[in-house]
């Protein structure tokens, strides 16, 4: 069964356990039909490992644009009821709850900003299995990327936003999807 709605808290960040595999995550995608152009951006903290990690990456129909990651970025708190959550280079941000959220990475290199909006239901399923908590939510969103070396890329398409927290990873991990 897949309710159709979440607490209004859930948006928000949360208390994190004490168990190392703890870990609060947020992503979103667009992609943008006209041009062939596609983006994912994900991060995670792990609070009880002071870590997170986070990725993006951009393609178009025939190539990979950018591929920015890192694994092991420092994340010294996290605290629930928080509008934000920043790990590293990555942020979220809660514009309006339910209905849109904003995707941020800034390097000196590589900057993102994402908008998402949705006026859609959220799709909320836990996982027995892992202990944790999910939704996902269809939308649209818009996007501008600018790339090594100074290009500047827009991005207007179809997308999914999703939130997750809890005890996670209890079965092996093979990779994504």
């Amino acid at each position: 069964r897949m309710p159709l709605s979440i607490e209004l808290a859930d948006e928000l960040t949360h208390a994190p356990m004490p168990d190392r595999v703890f870990r609060e995550s947020f992503y979103c995608d667009v992609v943008d039909h006209a041009s062939g152009l596609g983006l994912i951006c994900y991060f995670t903290a792990q609070p009880a490992t002071g870590s997170g990690m986070g990725f993006l990456h951009v393609a178009d129909r025939g190539r990979e644009l950018l591929s920015f990651h890192d694994f092991n970025l420092a994340r010294a708190d996290h605290e629930a009821g928080r509008e934000e959550m920043e790990v590293g280079p990555f942020r979220v941000t809660l514009v309006e709850p339910l209905r849109r959220q904003r995707f941020q990475v800034k390097t000196e290199e590589v900057t993102a900003d994402l908008a998402f909006s949705s006026a859609l239901p959220v799709y909320d399923y836990a996982w027995p299995w892992t202990r944790s908590r999910h939704y996902e939510q269809v939308g649209a969103a818009e996007a501008t990327v600018r790339l090594p070396g100074g290009e500047t890329l827009a991005v207007r398409g179809s997308s999914v936003r999703g939130h997750a927290w809890g005890i996670r990873g209890l079965r092996p991990w093979r990779g994504w999807f």
